[in-house]
């Protein structure tokens, strides 16, 4: 009955409480009405995959400090971008100094290990030399560095602290919206439907896909999933993309 009055060809999906309620409208009650419905809706396979996206994070945020310029790098790939550029390039590789928020980008037709090293030697590279000054006498030289001696010790105190106490109130908030959830291996998930996956039902898409079952687990928040069919899905996923599965 209550998979009829939920899916079948009046049902609507509602939650527990709602059908409960419609099947006390009918005239049939039983002591664990209430809890039965609950429960069928927590197992409904098109109520878990249509239903909202979770955007409480289930790890802490671990923030990375870099104690001085172009030492620690950041490096992204942009793409596939439709519809492509007149050259023919799909892609953009971003790369940003974690220190002095300094960025470099350049497109590409695709990502590859020759390309990304391509990247790294054209962009990147020539980009930390120094641009040449412009002639100072000795006298001039010594006293313009003697006054940036002098300061440099307070001017970086100031910078490393500004970031340090920016990146606590950072993590003082994230942690606030965190709700721990534990994997464990051989669990059955659903993974997220992200927006640069491609789905021809438009509005009709559903915020997850699945089942999947956990193969490894790692305690950063990443996990390693295969599909019912024991194939390993080809990239790992973070934890905050998957949900539990309940049959």
């Amino acid at each position: 009955m209550t998979e009829e009055v939920h899916e079948g060809t009046f049902g609507t999906h509602a939650n527990g409480h709602a059908m409960a309620k419609k099947i006390m409208r009918a005239g049939y009650f039983w002591l664990s009405l209430e809890g039965d419905c609950c429960k069928h809706v927590k197992r409904c396979h098109k109520c878990q995959i249509y239903v909202a996206n979770i955007n409480a994070p289930p790890n802490p945020l671990n923030v990375l400090t870099s104690p001085w310029p172009f030492s620690m790098w950041g490096m992204d790939v942009i793409g596939p971008i439709e519809p492509r550029a007149s050259n023919g390039h799909r892609f953009i590789l971003v790369a940003i100094d974690y220190f002095t928020k300094w960025v470099e980008a350049s497109s590409y037709a695709s990502v590859t290990r020759k390309v990304v090293l391509r990247f790294i030697k054209k962009d990147l590279i020539p980009s930390l030399r120094i641009l040449a000054e412009a002639s100072l006498n000795e006298t001039e030289w010594v006293q313009a560095r003697y006054d940036q001696l002098n300061l440099i010790d307070g001017r970086r105190l100031n910078t490393v602290c500004h970031g340090q106490l920016y990146q606590k109130r950072m993590m003082k908030a994230y942690s606030k919206k965190v709700r721990p959830r534990q994997f464990q291996e051989g669990e059955l998930e659903l993974r997220k439907i992200l927006p640069i996956q491609k789905d021809n039902r438009g509005k009709w898409t559903p915020n997850y896909e699945g089942s999947y079952v956990v193969k490894k687990a790692f305690s950063g928040g990443a996990l390693i999933l295969t599909d019912m069919d024991g194939e390993d899905v080809r990239l790992a996923v973070n934890a905050d993309a998957v949900k539990k599965y309940y049959v």
